[in-house]
């Protein structure tokens, strides 16, 4: 599976590598973004990239030989995509990693970068553009957190209805014929689209073209 986070864009002004903080008021590194040179295209529209790293510091012996360490850190890399018209941008990467990338670079970096949340409308997915395979929500339940769905029958569930109603759904996960084949694809409202199964061997190239025409496809825009 390949997840792909959408953000529309106010302002995007990074034109040079630069490393990102933990806060204004906190100089702890939290990661990097740079620029590269590769331009990439798809949707008619010519795709800059953007190289970006996570660093984690975690607080927790380990050991490499005989040696104890007390903290280590984890780099998570992946790469974001800007339109050339600065007015959309897609990550290509883990949902739980890229969304807290974003949202600290839009607070500390809020002179250069403005980001949207892109939500997508599960009403018009799941009622006139796809087969429903799986929907997870937000139960009114007390000690629930989510709760979940799945099967052939999952559309028909009242709560599931409801949910879908009352803008309280989380994840669809869907059937959707894109190009002519039914492909196997979730959308989360953080704005992300997860390719599960292309049902055809695809590069990742291919892949990011087919999730960007998924994403023109139910959102109808161009």
């Amino acid at each position: 599976m390949m997840t792909y986070t959408f953000k529309s864009i106010n302002q995007f002004n990074i034109d040079q590598a630069l490393d990102i903080q933990k806060s204004k008021t906190n100089t702890t590194k939290y990661g990097t973004i740079t620029p590269s040179d590769e331009i990439i295209n798809f949707g008619n529209q010519n795709w800059n990239t953007f190289h970006c790293v996570q660093q984690q510091t975690h607080k927790t012996t380990i050991f490499i030989g005989t040696h104890p360490y007390e903290e280590y850190d984890v780099h998570n890399e992946f790469n974001i995509y800007v339109n050339s018209r600065r007015t959309m941008l897609i990550a290509v990467g883990s949902s739980k990693v890229v969304s807290a990338f974003l949202k600290k670079i839009n607070e500390v970096l809020d002179d250069k970068v403005s980001l949207n949340a892109v939500q997508f409308d599960f009403d018009r997915i799941s009622n006139r553009l796809a087969s429903v395979k799986q929907a997870w929500f937000s139960p009114n339940v007390s000690g629930l957190t989510a709760k979940g769905y799945m099967g052939l029958g999952v559309k028909n569930q009242p709560d599931v209805v409801q949910a879908i109603e009352d803008h309280t759904a989380t994840y669809l996960g869907v059937s959707i014929d894109i190009d002519n084949i039914a492909r196997s694809i979730g959308f989360s409202q953080k704005g992300a689209i997860v390719l599960i199964n292309a049902h055809q061997p695809l590069s990742n190239y291919e892949k990011i073209n087919l999730i960007y025409t998924t994403y023109r496809y139910v959102t109808g825009n161009n």
